[in-house]
């Protein structure tokens, strides 16, 4: 197993520069990113967890000065300034402003190189002065004996375990790959009408939880609606990412050119913000994908606010193998019929819905075929939370604040076996006031038993509040 390559941020507006310092970084090991402005650099040096940052001072969007001083307000990672200011004073400025070292241009790649080596040593030396012991709970961890310890008993690791845990503790808190829902470059859409320049495409948001494929080495999410005037390939879509690197491998999109902003109108100028046709806002919401073994055969299943539920074969790219649409006599309203998703059990799939009065339809998960609509009698905003399933029974919270048990099994397959109405004041063990509301983004959980809810959820429908968490249990 080869050991992660240490990060470097290299901020340079001169492509040529750019080129020749990444070259040689790359040359010694370094992994390198680049950015060319003061703005995106604080982005990169937050989210990437650089161990070196080479940094030009005069850059299109501000002064490095300016992210010298924003970056020694919350990080001490190592800072090189490159820059073609050769005044004794420009240097004591940069220094005293936080970087630890100067190096005026033009410069030879062996300086550079032994000014990284050397500031890479400092970092290192300061890190085993005060870094060598790590502790998390009952384990207690010496780098410097290289000896390992939980409950004060001595734990015995393999040279490669050992590596493997110093390999995780060298690289807690960084991000280890960032991908875009979007892939294609964001360009220019010409002015809007106050004169100001558009970009696109944007938007293709993620906001539901990933599935984890281990066996493929893949995590699967969904994405939403496009902002702006244009749409891109990767909106409305089912995406699948590489574990290790985050390389998209493949993606299917089910609805085309979802372009979608509050306060625009159905039809918009070509000088507006807007999209010119406004599209249906038929995001993939919460707990979108979920990877169910059928007789020896994987599918990966999903569902979104347009109402259609599909499943794919994760074998074949992401192949659609059947397509059912949920609603029945309108389309979804851009509130959406199918919000934060799901759940299945390994025959169905359960879909609560988000429509006057509320359903729980459950569709064969083998040939998407509606097997039944459970009448849940809900109010006229109906189910928006996730479902959540257990043999035998399907729990589903409503904007009613009505938690919901549908049997699937025997003489109550498909019907309500027990409701509870969570709209009510509680007295809590922990002593707090407490009230009961809505059901929304997150499903109960169960667990040696026992059923967790939390209840009062605002959302975008006027929801109840709440401020409780509930424990079931079987009578």
């Amino acid at each position: 197993m080869s050991e992660s390559l240490p990060i470097a941020l290299l901020i340079e507006d001169e492509p040529q520069i750019r080129r020749f310092v990444r070259t040689a970084l790359e040359a010694e090991g370094w992994n390198v990113n680049e950015t060319d402005t003061v703005r995106q650099g604080l982005i990169d040096a937050g989210t990437r967890k650089p161990e070196l940052i080479i940094l030009d001072l005069g850059l299109p969007d501000g002064d490095g000065m300016d992210f010298l001083r924003d970056l020694r307000g919350w990080s001490k990672v190592p800072v090189i300034v490159l820059s073609a200011r050769v005044g004794e004073q420009d240097k004591i400025e940069a220094l005293d402003a936080g970087a630890d070292d100067y190096l005026t241009k033009p410069f030879g790649v062996g300086e550079l190189l032994a000014r990284v080596r050397a500031a890479s040593r400092r970092r290192q030396e300061a890190g085993t002065a005060h870094g060598a012991i790590f502790e998390f709970g009952d384990v207690k961890i010496d780098l410097s004996l290289r000896t390992v310890q939980k409950g004060g008993t001595a734990i015995h690791l393999t040279p490669i375990e050992y590596r493997l845990l110093t390999l995780l503790i060298a690289n807690t808190g960084k991000v280890l790959w960032l991908t875009q829902s979007i892939q294609e470059p964001l360009r220019e859409l010409g002015e809007n009408a106050t004169g100001k320049q558009r970009w696109g495409p944007a938007g293709a948001s993620v906001w539901n939880t990933p599935t984890v494929d281990a066996r493929r080495g893949l995590i699967y999410v969904g994405t939403g609606n496009n902002f702006g005037r244009v749409a891109a390939a990767t909106s409305d879509s089912i995406l699948a990412l590489r574990m290790r690197d985050g390389k998209m491998m493949w993606h299917h999109q089910e609805f085309e050119g979802d372009t979608f902003m509050a306060r625009c109108q159905a039809s918009n100028p070509a000088d507006s913000n807007c999209p010119e046709k406004l599209g249906p806002d038929y995001d993939f919401g919460g707990s979108s994908a979920i990877l169910e073994t059928v007789d020896g055969k994987d599918i990966l299943l999903a569902a979104g606010k347009g109402g259609v539920a599909i499943a794919l074969d994760p074998d074949k790219e992401g192949k659609l193998l059947w397509r059912t649409q949920l609603w029945e006599s309108q389309a979804p309203s851009a509130s959406g019929l199918v919000v934060w998703g799901g759940a299945a059990d390994g025959e169905r799939v359960y879909y609560p819905l988000q429509q006057p009065g509320g359903g729980l339809k459950a569709l064969d998960i083998k040939t998407g075929k509606v097997e039944w609509n459970a009448v849940i009698n809900a109010d006229r905003r109906g189910q928006a939370g996730p479902a959540s399933a257990i043999p035998g029974v399907v729990f589903t919270g409503g904007w009613d604040g009505i938690l919901r048990a549908v049997g699937t099994s025997g003489d109550m397959d498909g019907k309500v076996i027990w409701s509870f109405n969570a709209v009510r004041d509680f007295e809590t063990v922990n002593g707090v006031p407490a009230k009961g509301g809505s059901f929304g983004c997150a499903g109960p959980v169960v667990v040696g038993g026992t059923v967790f809810a939390t209840s009062g959820y605002l959302g975008t429908l006027r929801g109840t509040p709440g401020n409780v968490l509930l424990a079931f249990g079987a009578e």
